[in-house]
């Protein structure tokens, strides 16, 4: 029976934890100051002179880096909403990972700055790539910290979707990785970078699969990117 004390979701005897509606918030609010940082990174090109194709290139170079920041930005927002979607409530072990998540996109304007102002270094290119390798990295640690804990999961079937979207963050973000830092070396920085955009493509096709494959029923708030 629900007291005035306590909420009518809360199991007797747990932590109320925190609201999840409270933490998304929090996480929209760093998500959109985000993509807004990125937008004004923007600026008419002025070289003094005639438009030249020389400049083209060089602008052309930072719109892609900006394309492929705001992919990103809209993976990790995504991967971030799975998580709330399955869960009922917010622990502490949860917060705490999410706080990291919301420190690491917070450096990805930083990540498509750095590179646009420096299209051909490869320091830059791979800074860019750790930022956002670690960002993939915490998705799956928040994903990871959930589903170990299965009082906090919204409904039954949330372990077994947890474990299909972990296994398929396991394999995408460490390769894209790989193959990044291994392009940009081998290659050119700007390979390196555009391996990014293949990520959300690669991890949308591994959760479909998985979800095809498996015998476990699917909740409706389980979409891939």
């Amino acid at each position: 029976m629900q007291t005035a004390d306590r909420p009518a979701d809360q199991t007797p005897g747990l932590p109320s934890g925190i609201p999840k509606e409270r933490v998304a918030g929090l996480f929209d609010g760093i998500v959109a100051i985000t993509a807004t940082l990125l937008t004004l990174e923007f600026a008419v090109p002025d070289s003094g002179g005639p438009l030249t194709a020389d400049l083209l290139v060089t602008t052309g170079k930072s719109v892609i880096h900006w394309a492929i920041s705001f992919i990103m930005v809209a993976v990790i927002w995504n991967e971030f909403h799975f998580v709330f979607a399955h869960s009922r409530r917010w622990d502490s072990g949860l917060l705490l990972v999410t706080f990291g998540q919301m420190a690491l996109i917070s450096l990805v304007p930083f990540a498509a700055e750095l590179v646009g102002e420096n299209p051909t270094s490869l320091i830059a290119a791979l800074i860019f790539s750790g930022i956002m390798g670690a960002n993939g990295l915490l998705v799956s640690a928040n994903i990871y910290v959930l589903q170990r804990k299965d009082h906090l999961h919204a409904f039954e079937c949330a372990h077994a979707a947890l474990a299909r979207r972990r296994r398929a963050q396991m394999l995408i973000y460490p390769a894209c990785l790989v193959i990044s830092v291994t392009a940009a070396i081998l290659h050119d920085p700007i390979i390196g970078i555009l391996v990014w955009a293949l990520c959300p493509l690669a991890l949308a096709g591994h959760v479909r699969h998985a979800a095809r494959t498996s015998v476990t029923p699917q909740p409706n708030s389980e979409v891939a990117i």
